[in-house]
C-alpha cells in the first residue's frame, strides 16, 4: 500500500526509507572522516559523537536489514541462510563491485604509464594480501569484515530468536570473551581491524531491533530507557576522548566498540522518529539514491582517497573545499557506480 504525504510517497516499509536516509548521511560522514582534518578539528568539532558512528550505524542496520531480508525469504534454519538462490546474491552485491574498486587499485599501485609501456612489474603476494585485507584505500577492512558478517549472520539470528535472552546473553558473552583474547594474546591491531567480532555487538542490536521492535518500541515509550542508553554510550565516549580514559579491554577503536553500540543504537532510533513525510521530494530522491549506493560510494572513496587525489584539491582549495569537492566526486561516482554495476549484475545473474 502506498500513501502520499506532501508529495512525498511512502510505502509500508517506511522503516528501511529512514534506514536509507540513515546510510546516506552516515556514507557522507565516512568520506569526511577520511579527508585531511586533524586530531584536534576532530575533537573540537565533536567527531567521536556522529562521525565516528557511522560504521557502528551501518552494522546496526546490517543487522535489522539481514533479519527482515532473512523472515522475508522464509529462512528457518542456518543451512537455508547458505542456500545458492539466498548466499550467492548476497555474497555478489558485496563481492562484484569490491572486486572492481580493487583491480582499479592494482592499476594505480602498478601505475598507467608502466601499464601503456608494457612495464608491469606485479608482486602477486602483495596483490594476494591486498584482497584478503580488502585494498589498501582508508576503511578497506571493511570488505572482509563484511563477508564474514554474511558468514557468521545466521547463527546470530538464530541464536537470538530461539533462545531470545539466554541467547543475547550468550553472544554479550562472545564479545567480551572475544575482546579479552585479543589482549591476552597480543593480536596485532592490524589483524584486529579485519575481525568483524568487534563489531558482533552492533550486529546483535541490530537483530533485535528488529525481532522484537514492538516490545522495544514500548519499552523506549517512557524514554527513560532511551536516555540511559544513551548515556552510557555518551560517557564510554566523553571519557575516551575528552578525559583520556584508557579502557582495560576494548583497547581498539574503542569509540566504535561494543559499549559505544548503546550510543548509536540511540540515534538509530531516534532517526527513525523523524517526520519523512515533510521532506522534500527532491531531498527524498536525493537521501534515497545515496543510501541505496552506499557501498558502492564507500568503495569509490577508497579508491579515490588511496590515490591521493584529495591532496591535490587539499592544496588547491584547503581543508574546506578538499571537503566538498571530495564528498561531490564519491557521491556522485558511487551512485554511478551503483546503478551500472548493479544493472550488469542482475542481468549476468538472470542469465546464469
Amino acid at each position: 500500500m502506498y500513501a502520499i504525504s506532501n508529495g512525498l510517497i511512502v510505502n509500508n516499509r517506511q522503516k528501511l526509507v529512514h534506514l536509507d536516509y540513515l546510510k546516506a548521511i552516515c556514507i557522507i560522514f565516512v568520506v569526511i572522516t577520511h579527508t585531511a582534518i586533524s586530531s584536534d578539528l576532530r575533537i573540537r568539532f565533536l567527531f567521536p559523537f556522529y562521525i565516528d558512528m557511522a560504521v557502528p550505524i551501518f552494522m546496526i542496520i546490517s543487522g535489522y536489514t539481514y533479519s527482515m531480508s532473512l523472515e522475508n525469504r522464509s529462512i528457518h534454519s542456518v543451512l537455508e541462510w547458505f542456500e545458492a538462490k539466498n548466499f550467492s546474491d548476497k555474497f555478489l552485491r558485496i563481492f562484484s563491485p569490491f572486486i572492481i574498486a580493487f583491480l582499479i587499485e592494482i592499476v594505480d599501485k602498478v601505475g598507467i604509464k608502466n601499464i601503456i609501456d608494457l612495464r608491469i612489474n606485479i608482486n602477486l603476494k602483495s596483490i594476494a594480501i591486498g584482497f584478503l585485507t580488502g585494498g589498501w584505500g582508508p576503511g578497506s577492512y571493511y570488505f572482509p569484515v563484511l563477508i564474514q558478517l554474511l558468514i557468521i549472520f545466521p547463527f546470530i539470528y538464530f541464536l537470538i530468536k530461539q533462545k531470545n535472552t539466554v541467547g543475547i546473553t550468550y553472544i554479550v558473552l562472545i564479545q567480551f570473551l572475544f575482546e579479552i583474547t585479543i589482549q591476552l594474546l597480543k593480536i596485532p591491531v592490524s589483524a584486529y581491524r579485519l575481525m568483524f567480532l568487534r563489531y558482533l555487538g552492533c550486529v546483535m542490536i541490530g537483530v533485535i531491533y528488529y525481532l522484537y521492535k514492538d516490545v522495544i518500541k514500548d519499552v523506549l515509550k517512557s524514554n527513560t530507557i532511551l536516555h540511559i542508553l544513551f548515556s552510557v554510550g555518551f560517557v564510554f565516549i566523553f571519557s575516551l576522548r575528552y578525559l583520556g580514559y584508557k579502557p582495560l579491554i576494548f583497547k581498539f577503536w574503542p569509540t566504535t566498540s561494543f559499549p559505544s553500540a548503546f550510543y548509536a543504537f540511540t540515534l538509530v532510533y531516534i532517526f527513525s522518529k523523524v517526520d519523512i513525510t515533510q521532506f522534500s521530494i527532491v531531498l527524498h530522491n536525493v537521501l534515497s539514491i545515496l543510501g541505496k549506493s552506499s557501498y558502492h560510494i564507500f568503495l569509490v572513496q577508497m579508491v579515490y582517497f588511496n590515490s591521493k587525489l584529495d591532496n591535490y584539491f587539499l592544496s588547491s582549495f584547503g581543508l574546506l573545499g578538499q571537503i566538498i569537492v571530495s564528498i561531490t566526486i564519491c557521491l556522485f561516482i558511487g551512485v554511478v557506480f551503483f546503478s551500472i554495476e548493479t544493472r550488469l549484475r542482475i542481468r549476468r545473474y538472470k542469465i546464469i
